[in-house]
This record gives structure tokens, C-alpha cells and sequence, in this order.
């Protein structure tokens, strides 16, 4: 299987957000980004919006763009006040630089299962090479046993069989974990493995465990993300 990846860049650029505060009251708020790309960036200290799923203009050296806050850091964690936000013009980029081509990765996905009585490959009867793999994003949380609290991450590309995570500490493969995905209203939870690092600062994850209930909420995003 083929699929692309946009490539990520350390940058801290200055920025100005306006959008919408809890109170549904505008606000500007002066901040800098951790890292950019060509569709989406991670921005410190941005307190004040509602939650994800906002949209908020980021000007940058006079350059204005539309974006949609897809996941704040969890209060208490080293990503708290730090939000992750995709462009709603992905034609435009407002941060002036020259970004690598999107990475061409081939990998041969591996098999996942799923919590009884539901099995994926079972209710389909098609062959486990054959699973749409879709770019996204939204927010994370990663959970490692005898973990105080979850590390956040951002969710890049999901499939019925696993998901691509971009993090700031990659976990060692075959790492067990917990995550509780979130992309726009759709929350999703599951339990899986490290099944593939990435030497840029993500990992792959191979789902080995999903509710029933969660197991439709997955089904109907890659329904709407194939849509």
C-alpha cells in the first residue's frame, strides 16, 4: 500500500488568532508556532479558544489563512495551552516557506482485530490488504500502562485497521496503548500496539482492540472522511 504524509517542519513563527473566546466574545491573541506544515501547524500558548472544531484566522508577516482547531493538550500535560489546527484552504500558504514534497510511504499494513462478537474481516469477508486508509486530522491521547498521565498527539491518517499518530516522543514498538481519538464530533477509543516508527516523529499504531460501540463510531468517520 502507497500512501503520502506532509512533511513537518520546527519552526517558531510569530502569529496573530482571532476567532471566538467560551464566551462567544471575539478575541486576538499573539502567539508562535512549535512546528508548521504545509496544511496544518501547533501552536503554543492558545488559551482562549472554545474547543476543537473552531475556526480561527492565523495571520503570519501579513499573511492571513482560515484554519480549524482539530485537538488542544490535555490540562496538566506538557501540551496543555498547545493546540493543533488544520487549513480550510490548503491552497494557501500563509507561512512563506518552501516545504519537502509529501513522503511516499509503501508499507504492507498488518492485520488487526477486534473485540468480540464483532470481527472486521469476518463482517466483510474481504482480505485484510484491502482497507481504505484515510488522511485526517484530529486530536489524541495516548495512553502507556503505569503512564501518570496521557501524551498528546495528533491524528494524521486512520484506517479500520490502525492509525498514524505525529507525536513528540515516539514510543518503542510493540508498545501497548490506549487512545481516545477525537476528529470533529466523532470520538473514538481503542487499544493497540506500535507497530511502526518514523524517523520525522510519529508512529504507526495497529488497532488489536475495538468495542462494538467504538467500532461504529470508526466505521462512520472513514464513512464520511471516503465521502
Amino acid at each position: 500500500m502507497i500512501r503520502w504524509r506532509e512533511q513537518r517542519l520546527a519552526k517558531q513563527l510569530p502569529v496573530r488568532v482571532r476567532g471566538l473566546d467560551a464566551d462567544g466574545n471575539p478575541f486576538l491573541q499573539e502567539t508562535y508556532t512549535l512546528n508548521v506544515s504545509r496544511c496544518g501547524a501547533r501552536l503554543e500558548c492558545l488559551s482562549v479558544v472554545r474547543g476543537e472544531g473552531d475556526s480561527v484566522e492565523v495571520e503570519h508577516a501579513r499573511e492571513k489563512g482560515r484554519f480549524t482547531v482539530v485537538w488542544l493538550g490535555s490540562p496538566g500535560t506538557p501540551f496543555d495551552n498547545q493546540a493543533g489546527i488544520r487549513s480550510i484552504e490548503p491552497t494557501k500558504n500563509i507561512w512563506q516557506l518552501a516545504f519537502p514534497p509529501p513522503e511516499r510511504i509503501v508499507e504492507d499494513p498488518a492485520p488487526a482485530s477486534v473485540a468480540q462478537p464483532v470481527l472486521l474481516d469476518e463482517r466483510r469477508g474481504g482480505s485484510r490488504r484491502t482497507r481504505p486508509r484515510f488522511h485526517c486530522m484530529g486530536g489524541v491521547d495516548i495512553w502507556q500502562k503505569g503512564a501518570a498521565s496521557p501524551q498528546a498527539g495528533t491524528l494524521a491518517e486512520i484506517s479500520l485497521g490502525g492509525c498514524y499518530l505525529e507525536v513528540n516522543w515516539a514510543l518503542p514498538m510493540n508498545t501497548r496503548v490506549e487512545l481516545h481519538m477525537r476528529i470533529g464530533d466523532i470520538e473514538v477509543r481503542a487499544v493497540g500496539v506500535v507497530a511502526y516508527l518514523d524517523p520525522s516523529g510519529g508512529m504507526g499504531i495497529r488497532f488489536n482492540q475495538l468495542s462494538p460501540e467504538d467500532l461504529r463510531s470508526l466505521e462512520a468517520l472513514l464513512n464520511r472522511l471516503a465521502s
